[in-house]
C-alpha cells in the first residue's frame, strides 16, 4: 500500500524519504505548481542529498514542472541552475521546446547561453539562432545626423 504524503509539505516529503529511503511510488502522486516552485527555491539552501531528492521529484513531475524548472535556469545560484539543468536533461524531449523558448525570449541570452547550449547538446539539439530585431527607428537615425 502506498504511503500518503502531503505533496505541498516539504518536511513531510523529507521525513518520508528518511524513514523509507524510497521516493513516493504512488502513480497518482503529483505536486502543485506552488510545491514545485518551492522545491526549486529550496535548492538554493539544500545539501547534496536533498538537492538530489528534489531533482528526482521534479523529474517525476514531468512536464508539469518544466515552467518552474526553466525559471531556475535563470538563477544566479549555481546549485539551483545546475540541478534545474539536470532535471531538463533527465526529462528529455518534453523539455527541448521549453529550453529553446527560454533562450529565444531571454533579455540576457549571454548570461544563460552556455547552460542552454549544454542542455540542448545533451539532448542532441543545436542552440537555436536568436531572432534579431532589425527594424530601424528612422527618427533616431535622423536625430543623430548620420545615415547607415
Amino acid at each position: 500500500m502506498a504511503t500518503v504524503v502531503n505533496p505541498d509539505n516539504m518536511e513531510a516529503i523529507k521525513l518520508h524519504l528518511i524513514k523509507t529511503q524510497t521516493p513516493v511510488q504512488d502513480p497518482s502522486f503529483s505536486f502543485s505548481q506552488e510545491a514545485i516552485r518551492n522545491m526549486v527555491k529550496a535548492l538554493e539552501f539544500a545539501d547534496t542529498t536533498l538537492a538530489n531528492e528534489i531533482e528526482s521529484f521534479l523529474v517525476l513531475s514531468g512536464e508539469t514542472a518544466l515552467s518552474e524548472v526553466a525559471k531556475g535556469l535563470l538563477s544566479s545560484n549555481n546549485k539551483v541552475r545546475s540541478t534545474c539543468a539536470m532535471v531538463m536533461i533527465r526529462t528529455g524531449v518534453p523539455s527541448i521546446q521549453v529550453v529553446k523558448n527560454l533562450y529565444q525570449t531571454s533579455r540576457h541570452p549571454e548570461a544563460i547561453g552556455w547552460v542552454i547550449e549544454f542542455i540542448l547538446g545533451e539532448l542532441g539539439q543545436p542552440l537555436p539562432k536568436r531572432q534579431v530585431n532589425t527594424q530601424w527607428d528612422n527618427s533616431k537615425v535622423i536625430a543623430l545626423g548620420c545615415a547607415v
